[in-house]
C-alpha cells in the first residue's frame, strides 16, 4: 500500500509552484497487523518541519497507486493530462501513399477478417465461374459432389471406394486440382460448397427469361484430416428406395417440403449404367436447373421397367429416353416394392401419394420451387456452422 503527499513550496516573493509526489511505503503495525492511516503519516512527517510560508503540506486521498496499464485519476487540484493525439502532420511520404488525414493506428491496421474473407470469396468465385463456363457438364457433377460430401457433415471428402461415389472420382480429382492453387483462400470443404453454389446460379440463369439468382455463401467448414485416405462409411440415398425424403429430413434437418424441393436437383444430369446401374435422364433440360423435373414427373405416363436387374420407371413413349427412379415416382404415387416389382406396374394405376399436391405445385410454379430449393440447399450445406 502506498500513499502520496502534495508538497507546495513558495520561494521569496516570487510565486513558483512545484508539485512533488512523494511515495511512502505504508507501515504495517507489527503488533496489530494493520495499515497505518494516512493521518498518522502526515502528523509524523509534518512535525519535523516548521509551519511557515515556505512549506505547506497538503495530504491527498489515501489510496493505492493504480496498477500498470490503467490510467490514474488526477489528485485534487491537479488537472488531468491531455492525451496526445494520434493525428500527425501530413508528411510528403504520407501524401504519396494517400495516408493523409488518417491516424497512425488506422494506417497500420490491416483489413478486418470479414473483409479479407469476403475478398477471398470473390476472388475464388470469379475463378469458379471460368471453370464452370468452360464445361457446363460440370454443373450436375458439382451438385452431386456437394450432396455426397455433405452426407455426414460437409467435410469436403468422399470415400472413393463407396459404390455410390463411383461416378464422382473424376469430378473430385478435377475439383481438388482446381482448389490447390487457391488453398490459402478457402478450405476444400468451403470451396466445394462455393462451386456448387455457383453451379446453381449459372444453371438457373440459363433458363430463358430467368432473373438474376442469388445463392448466399457462408464459410467456416473444416476439411477432413486426410482426403486421400478417407474411408468413412456412410449411408446414401438409393434410387430403388421409395422414401428418400425421410432420409433427407433426418440427415439435414429439412422439412418434408424442403426435401421434396431439394430432389429437384434431378432436373440436371442423367443416370449412367456404368456408375449407378440406372440409365436415362429425368427431363429434357439436362444442364438447366428448373422445375421441369416436376413437370416431367406429373405430365408423363411411366411404366415399370427392369434395367440390368434394377427397377426403374421409363416413359411409355418408345422414343422418349426419360426415366424416373422409385424414389422419384414415390413423390407423386403411392406404391410398394416386393421382389423388385412395384405394387402397380403403370403410374396411371397408382394412387397419388401424400406428397403429390406439393409436387404439382412445383410443376406449376417454377419461382416457388426455385426459392424453396435454394433455401433447402442452404440448410443442407450450412448445417453445423
Amino acid at each position: 500500500m502506498v500513499v502520496g503527499f502534495n508538497v507546495i513550496m513558495y520561494s521569496g516573493n516570487k510565486l513558483s509552484i512545484l508539485v512533488l509526489f512523494i511515495s511512502l511505503a505504508a507501515k504495517v503495525s507489527s503488533q496489530q497487523g494493520r495499515i497505518i492511516p494516512s493521518s498518522d503519516f502526515f502528523a509524523a512527517f509534518s512535525s519535523n518541519f516548521p509551519q511557515n510560508r515556505f512549506f505547506n503540506f497538503e495530504p491527498i486521498t489515501f489510496r493505492p497507486f493504480p496498477s500498470f496499464g490503467r490510467r490514474a485519476s488526477p489528485a485534487p487540484g491537479i488537472p488531468a493530462t491531455r492525451a496526445r493525439p494520434t493525428q500527425r502532420r501530413c508528411s510528403r511520404h504520407q501524401q504519396r501513399r494517400g495516408l493523409c488525414g488518417r491516424t497512425l493506428a488506422a494506417a497500420a491496421t490491416p483489413p478486418p477478417f470479414r473483409q479479407r474473407q469476403s475478398e477471398n470469396v470473390e476472388q475464388l468465385r470469379n475463378a469458379i465461374k471460368v471453370f464452370i463456363n468452360n464445361d457446363h457438364e460440370m454443373i450436375p457433377n458439382l451438385l452431386q459432389l456437394v450432396f455426397h460430401t455433405c452426407i455426414g457433415g460437409c467435410d469436403g471428402c468422399i470415400n472413393e471406394e463407396e459404390p455410390a461415389n463411383r461416378g464422382l472420382r473424376g469430378t473430385y480429382a478435377a475439383v481438388r486440382q482446381f482448389w490447390e492453387p487457391h488453398a490459402s483462400l478457402l478450405t476444400l470443404a468451403d470451396t466445394i460448397v462455393l462451386m456448387a453454389s455457383e453451379a446453381i446460379k449459372i444453371s438457373m440463369e440459363m433458363e430463358e427469361g430467368s432473373e438474376t439468382v442469388n445463392v448466399p455463401f457462408t464459410s467456416g467448414r473444416r476439411t477432413c484430416q486426410d482426403p486421400d485416405n478417407y474411408h468413412r462409411e456412410l449411408v446414401f440415398p438409393h434410387g430403388d428406395k421409395t422414401d428418400d425424403v425421410a432420409q433427407l429430413v433426418a440427415e439435414f434437418g429439412l422439412s418434408r417440403k424442403q426435401a421434396i424441393a431439394l430432389l429437384g436437383a434431378h432436373s440436371v444430369g442423367r443416370c449412367r449404367l456404368e456408375n449407378s446401374g440406372f440409365a436415362g435422364r429425368w427431363d429434357n433440360t439436362e444442364l438447366i436447373l428448373d422445375n421441369h423435373y416436376y413437370k416431367s414427373l406429373v405430365g408423363t405416363d411411366w411404366k415399370s421397367t427392369l434395367v440390368s436387374g434394377q427397377h426403374q420407371w421409363n416413359a411409355t413413349e418408345s422414343d422418349d429416353s426419360r426415366m424416373m427412379l422409385n424414389s422419384d415416382l414415390a413423390l407423386l404415387k403411392d406404391f410398394t416394392m416386393a421382389n423388385n416389382q412395384p405394387s402397380c406396374s403403370n403410374s396411371k394405376s397408382c394412387r397419388d401419394s401424400s406428397d403429390a399436391s406439393q409436387v404439382k405445385i412445383y410443376a406449376r410454379n417454377g419461382e416457388e420451387w426455385r426459392r424453396d430449393f435454394i433455401q433447402a440447399f442452404l440448410t443442407m450445406v450450412n448445417k453445423g456452422l
